[in-house]
């Protein structure tokens, strides 16, 4: 091999290892890129905020991909799917002619069962004769497709709404 060859393979790597590197900052930076604040607030320091008589509230910051993501889509009342009806407004037959299941019906609006715990077989104590340690911690409720928990919301809703009004308020649809 001779020595040009090599220094100019050594150039060409170190072009391409810097060119890819500058590249995939950029667009980690502008996907990850947090909400546009308004020019008009003044941020503040923590040193001033713990200065105020008011306890801090949190500042979440979200990325504008997760807002996206967020936000969900609410198609308008002309392409929603209305039964009975076709795409140019004409009524056509259900697909269910004989009215379809009423196991809906059925069910109830609301599920709710207990959470327990038995304090003696949690903390490995032996049961003593007459007495139980089963102790109601809270109650487990499902309701408009949506998991509670002593009526706070669990799992992914929980705090959406806050978020996903505030990725609108930021002109995100």
């Amino acid at each position: 091999m001779k020595t040009g060859d090599c220094a100019m393979r050594f150039a060409i790597r170190t072009c391409l290892a810097v060119s890819i590197c500058t590249f995939s900052t950029a667009v980690l930076a502008q996907g990850e890129s947090p909400l546009p604040e308004p020019d008009d607030v003044q941020k503040s320091s923590d040193a001033e905020a713990l200065d105020k008589d008011e306890p801090a509230k949190p500042t979440i910051t979200i990325s504008r991909s997760a807002c996206k993501a967020l936000v969900s889509y609410v198609p308008d009342d002309e392409v929603v799917y209305k039964p009975g009806v076709d795409v140019h407004g004409n009524k056509v037959a259900p697909a269910d002619l004989d009215g379809g299941s009423q196991i809906l019906n059925a069910l109830p609006k609301e599920i709710e069962f207990p959470v327990t715990i038995d304090f003696f077989k949690f903390s490995g104590i032996s049961v003593p004769d007459g007495v139980s340690g089963e102790s109601s911690i809270g109650k487990i409720t499902y309701r408009n497709g949506r998991v509670y928990f002593n009526d706070t919301p669990l799992g992914n809703e929980a705090g959406q709404d806050e978020l996903i009004a505030a990725c609108r308020a930021a002109g995100f649809r």
